[in-house]
């Protein structure tokens, strides 16, 4: 099969991908509508009062239902290949091993995509009525989670929001190359395997140099915090070798990924 990227190839490919999966992500969007409806649907019930910690709780949601999302799409978008009655199929079609690539990781990003605008767009409309329903003399009113976020989020916090949708999707394809039942089960219970082997490590690791004392490391690279009877003292990391060490995990499990996805293609 020629392996050069081909747009033709490519809609041919997602018209048969949609055709197996169509039903079951239309049946998925529509429960994930009804739960972003009961989630973002209490602000109906505040009657006159305003809660200013509304938008907050808002974006704190989103985050976890994104990831989820992302984790649970990228876990199922390359289920056809383990699947008897569709695996020939799918490695029969004329696409190169980028086309079919390119497809699941678009399916990723567009189930993201739509999320974040039925969930903003839902939550504006609901926005528009709760301030209707305010009196005309109230100072407050609620106002985009978006423009809230961007008023009050620093950088840092943004960079940890895309590199954990990253890393979710990087896992669900991952898991999805290696798993061929219960694929969601089990990259969730290795992904949280790993951590918490990590932190173990990382806390041992640190321990041998600071014995006798108090001493908090939850994850690997970031501040840990050393206490004894006559004082404390914080330990950090460079940011370089910060950003550096997670930068490199993702780039790895998205290059492992690829690789796995062509071993799977030969």
């Amino acid at each position: 099969m020629n392996q050069t990227f081909s747009l033709t190839r490519l809609a041919r490919l997602n018209s048969w991908f949609w055709a197996i999966k169509g039903r079951t992500y239309l049946v998925a969007a529509g429960g994930i509508l009804i739960l972003i409806c009961c989630m973002l649907s209490g602000v109906l019930f505040y009657g006159k009062d305003v809660n200013l910690d509304i938008q907050r709780n808002n974006v704190v949601w989103f985050n976890f239902l994104a990831v989820a999302v992302v984790a649970i799409i990228s876990s199922d978008v390359f289920s056809p290949v383990f699947r008897q009655e569709s695996a020939i199929s799918y490695l029969m079609i004329p696409a190169s091993r980028t086309e079919k690539y390119t497809l699941g990781v678009g399916y990723c990003l567009l189930a993201l995509l739509l999320l974040t605008v039925g969930y903003f767009s839902y939550e504006a409309i609901v926005f528009s009525i709760a301030n209707k329903r305010l009196p005309a003399n109230t100072t407050n009113r609620y106002i985009s989670s978006i423009r809230y976020a961007a008023t009050r989020t620093d950088f840092s916090l943004l960079l940890a929001m895309a590199y954990a949708f990253l890393l979710a999707m990087a896992i669900g394809l991952l898991g999805s190359f290696y798993f061929r039942r219960g694929v969601l089960a089990r990259n969730i219970g290795v992904a949280l395997g790993v951590l918490l082997g990590i932190s173990f490590l990382n806390y041992g690791i640190i321990k041998l140099f600071f014995m006798d004392v108090d001493l908090s490391a939850p994850v690997l690279f970031l501040p840990a915090s050393v206490s004894w009877s006559s004082g404390s003292v914080q330990l950090t990391t460079p940011q370089w070798l910060f950003y550096g060490a997670y930068g490199l995990i993702l780039i790895a499990l998205w290059l492992i990924g690829r690789i796995r996805f062509n071993e799977l293609e030969r």
